[in-house]
């Protein structure tokens, strides 16, 4: 199945679309996980911010319908835990002021579940610190990440304790991986009921899987994946018209696609031309 989530979907934060100082000041990766990790890890990624201007450094999350656990650097140092950040269903903006630095894990969307056996609903739009649910082995990830002098010596440890615990785990929903896999593939573009109809189940049982699997119900997640599809396609632009990206991606009307566009990625796409010089759009919005 990881052959199909790589063909229709990855996941993507729009590093093209960021502001100039953004993209000057910040050194974002990714890296891929082994081959067992594959099915339940988008990717690695660190983020390092500096800032020593006083301009603002605004730094940007945008919905990817994925779970992270997060390892805020300065905040292991100081011997805290990680975070488990749940499926984000909006935008969220933070000033970074001086130096950040972030490691992350990117999970596929339900892809974590195995590891922590809960339910994603209980993460949505929210952060919780890891030793809340991994309680001792937590603490004592985040002390062996203190000690370590590289980001392959991190990788490794990180790794070494999805492995162990995936081990464990043996847990799988053959029927949400269908789902998700005919949500990638129509690129979001797909009604529920359609959705619900080729799975053969309700939509009442296809939001309660959902809900307890990716973190929120059918209908946001597949709106997010279509806007995922619309970032990763402005990222790849040099040249791209937004109205013709407008029916390109099912919407019916600018103003169903300005509402969604807002929502997720936190400004209009009227707003966003102003920063990026290869959007054409006529409307002022």
């Amino acid at each position: 199945m990881i052959k199909q989530y790589l063909n229709n979907f990855i996941p993507t934060q729009g590093e093209k679309l960021w502001s100039n100082i953004k993209q000057q000041s910040t050194i974002y990766r990714e890296y891929s996980p082994i081959r067992k990790l594959q099915p339940y890890i988008a990717c690695y990624w660190t983020s390092k911010t500096i800032n020593t201007t006083n301009e603002v450094v605004t730094s940007r999350v945008i919905p990817d319908g994925c779970m992270d656990i997060v390892f805020d650097i300065g905040e292991i140092n100081k011997g805290k835990c990680g975070s488990v950040c749940g499926l984000m269903t909006k935008s969220s903006e933070e000033e970074v002021k001086g130096t950040s630095e972030f490691l992350g894990v990117r999970f596929w969307p339900g892809g974590i579940i195995p590891f922590l056996k809960i339910s994603a609903n209980d993460f949505t739009d929210k952060s919780v610190s890891l030793d809340d649910i991994l309680g001792k082995l937590a603490l004592e990830i985040s002390e062996r990440l203190c000690f370590s002098e590289t980001l392959s010596e991190r990788l490794m440890i990180i790794e070494d304790e999805l492995v162990r615990l995936i081990l464990k785990a043996g847990v799988s929903n053959e029927l949400m991986i269908c789902a998700l896999y005919e949500i990638y593939k129509h690129r979001g573009i797909i009604s529920i009921k359609n959705l619900s109809q080729e799975m053969n189940m309700s939509q009442r049982q296809l939001s309660r899987n959902f809900k307890n699997w990716i973190g929120t119900n059918p209908k946001t997640f597949v709106n997010i994946i279509r806007f995922q599809n619309i970032i990763k396609q402005l990222n790849e632009a040099t040249n791209i018209n937004l109205q013709d990206m407008v029916f390109e991606n099912g919407y019916y009307d600018q103003a169903h696609f300005i509402k969604d566009f807002k929502t997720f990625y936190g400004k209009t796409p009227g707003r966003l031309k102003y920063d990026v010089h290869f959007l054409q759009y006529n409307n002022h919005n």
